[in-house]
């Protein structure tokens, strides 16, 4: 870009032209703006709850979260979600960095409950309630073999 001195120029044609410096400072503006609108839609999807469903034809990564990356085991936590990102600190909170299977069976249980949210279509009340019924199901099994050896 050249150089235009000052911070407005007339020319002949009776156009007036921006100088660099307000040139550059109209662009800063516009970034900030910009990054503004962009931060506050990244929050409000933060707080939204995942409660899309999924479109059909999707491809789905397997094990997201805890297949290998590159020279490491998973995934790096700066490419996490942020909601396994804040578990995994509230967990680190008063210890020294999480063993590498802690970590591992965290993002394992994150990685089980957005395949069963996936399942339901979405719709996290269907999940919750398909857990209970099956935790009612295997409780009854419990007691049907606790009652068979008594």
């Amino acid at each position: 870009m050249e150089k235009r001195p000052g911070r407005f120029e007339v020319d002949i044609g009776k156009t007036m032209r921006v100088g660099t410096d307000i040139y550059r400072e109209i662009i800063k503006k516009m970034l900030s703006v910009h990054i503004a609108t962009m931060e506050r839609k990244m929050r409000a999807c933060q707080r939204c709850p995942p409660r899309c469903p999924v479109l059909p034809k999707q491809d789905i990564e397997e094990h997201p979260y805890t297949k290998p990356y590159k020279e490491e085991p998973f995934i790096p936590r700066k490419m996490l979600p942020s909601y396994i990102q804040l578990k995994l600190a509230r967990q680190e909170k008063g210890k020294t960095k999480l063993r590498t299977e802690e970590e591992a069976k965290t993002r394992e249980e994150y990685e089980a409950i957005e395949a069963k949210i996936r399942e339901h279509k979405g719709v996290i009340s269907a999940a919750k309630q398909a857990e209970k019924d099956v935790r009612a199901v295997l409780q009854a099994q419990i007691n049907s073999l606790a009652g068979a050896r008594r």
